[in-house]
């Protein structure tokens, strides 16, 4: 198996993050015309927190992050993510303590 980084292939692996047109987080209001979304499904939701959707799931199961259920369909609110994000930056007792 050739290396990725080898003289044949010298691009690097494509970048997991998102332009600011994919980012549901960017802007208040509208992007490219069109407005911002109030729900996202979950791997919308798991890519604009960096999360993989598995991790998602768990912090859900764990009651940590609320979504919405409609029959099959989970969908998760922006607000809801946007302060789930807040809580874990202003130090929910989440973290661990350095060395």
């Amino acid at each position: 198996m050739r290396d990725r980084a080898s003289p044949d292939r010298p691009h690097a692996p494509r970048s997991t993050e998102m332009s600011p047109k994919e980012n549901p987080f960017v802007g208040g209001g509208k992007i490219d015309g069109v407005p911002r979304r109030l729900v996202l499904r979950p791997r919308d939701a798991a890519k604009a927190l960096g999360l993989s959707t598995s991790t998602l799931a768990r912090l859900v199961r764990a009651g940590e992050i609320k979504c919405i259920r409609l029959d099959r369909i989970t969908l998760y609110p922006m607000d809801v993510l946007e302060a789930w994000l807040k809580a874990k930056l202003d130090g929910d007792g989440d973290e661990k303590p350095g060395p």
